[in-house]
C-alpha cells in the first residue's frame, strides 16, 4: 500500500468510528449474497424498531443511509 492509501484508510476509520456503536473490528466471516425477499422491509421495520429502543436519541439513522455511508468510507 502506498502512504496515499495508508493516510485514506486511517481518515476512513476515524470517519466510521465516529458514528459506530462500540469498536470498529474487521468483518472476517464468510457473506453469502441472497435474491430479494419481500419479507426484508417487515424485517427491516422490525430490527430498526429494536435498534431504537436500545439507542435512543444515539440513533441518528437507521436504514439504507449507513449503506452509502460506509460505501464512501471503505475505497
Amino acid at each position: 500500500m502506498t502512504f496515499m492509501h495508508d493516510n485514506l484508510k486511517s481518515k476512513n476509520e476515524e470517519k466510521l468510528q465516529e458514528v459506530m456503536v462500540g469498536e470498529l473490528e474487521p468483518h472476517n466471516a464468510q457473506i453469502t449474497l441472497l435474491d430479494y425477499d419481500p419479507k426484508w422491509p417487515k424485517l427491516f421495520d422490525r430490527e430498526a424498531k429494536r435498534i431504537y429502543s436500545i439507542l435512543g436519541k444515539k440513533s441518528t439513522s437507521i436504514g439504507a443511509r449507513w449503506i452509502n455511508f460506509s460505501a464512501r468510507f471503505m475505497c
